[in-house]
């Protein structure tokens, strides 16, 4: 015989929803740590002056960022950069740089901890390179190359090492819980020269970066982030020997974010500003405007 639905019973409850994620604060200049299929479009505008209280002069470096997510826990990644100089005398030029190509790999660690580990490489196909590069590219201290470099802070000087095979191993390791982050990193960055070794004394070069990214959700759709980084050459470089201060470069930089849904996904641009702490970048009296904008999906 068929069985008969009893009237009274009550429905069957709905299997619970999964929790929500806690909100990230993504970093500035710093790795996101969750793997995800993003594009990044990060732009840092610096104003600076010839030392010496000399002509001013206009920077942007550029960066996109394109991320696929093949797993939870890994998603390779490409970087591509280009800068767009205007130097105190002189022409400028707008050269493509290295790009960057890896991976990451980021999982949960407990209930509100998480970690990061990456793997990239730094092409060196990007324009200056070689035995005779073009001075308005290469040459220090206002060639659209060194300009990049103090225009992000010495974060990503393996994208402008254009004559280096760059080898990156980073590693970094967050508390995100009831909309606060507290995220820190540390990278190791091997420059190998593969081409111009009549521009460029040194065969190899041993850097090193890392930082530490606070941020908090005042809103839903508003987060506050500040972090500290810093640049040092483990190594002791031709340019280190020259002059001491090359050797690292500290900066900072504090700025809101907003968060909107986007369909399945997210945007969540952000501004910021940014100045070194110390020299070389503050003998040019740089200060940088960023501007980021992650779309995650």
């Amino acid at each position: 015989a068929t069985a008969t639905a009893d009237p009274g019973a009550k429905p069957a409850d709905k299997p619970a929803d999964k929790p929500k994620p806690p909100p990230y604060s993504i970093p500035w200049q710093l790795r996101g740590i969750v793997p995800v299929n993003a594009v990044r479009f990060d732009n840092n505008f610096a104003s600076w002056n010839a030392p010496n209280d000399g002509p001013s002069a206009f920077t942007a470096a550029s960066m996109l960022l394109v991320s696929v997510k093949i797993t939870d826990e890994i998603a390779p990644f490409a970087r591509f950069g280009w800068v767009v100089n205007s130097p105190p005398a002189g022409y400028g030029e707008s050269p493509i740089i290295n790009p960057v190509v890896g991976a990451l790999y980021g999982r949960k660690l407990g209930k509100d901890m998480r970690l990061g580990a990456s793997l990239a490489f730094g092409l060196p196909v990007g324009a200056g390179g070689g035995d005779s590069p073009d001075p308005a590219v290469a040459a220090a201290p206002a060639g659209a190359l060194p300009a990049g470099i103090r225009a992000r802070m010495s974060m990503d000087n393996v994208m402008y090492g254009v004559n280096d095979l760059g080898i990156i191993a980073g590693l970094d390791a967050a508390y995100i819980a009831k909309g606060f982050t507290a995220q820190a990193e540390v990278t190791l960055i091997e420059a190998l020269r593969v081409k111009g070794d009549k521009a460029q004394p040194d065969s190899n070069k041993i850097n090193s970066t890392f930082g530490l990214h606070l941020g908090y959700f005042v809103l839903p759709q508003i987060s506050l982030g500040g972090e500290v980084r810093g640049q040092m050459f483990l190594s002791t470089p031709k340019a280190v020997e020259k002059d001491g201060n090359a050797k690292h470069q500290f900066s900072f930089a504090v700025g809101p974010r907003f968060h909107f849904k986007l369909g399945d996904g997210w945007i969540r641009p952000g501004i910021s500003y940014a100045q070194p702490i110390d020299k070389p970048s503050s003998n040019f009296d740089t200060k940088v405007i960023q501007v980021d904008i992650p779309v995650i999906f």
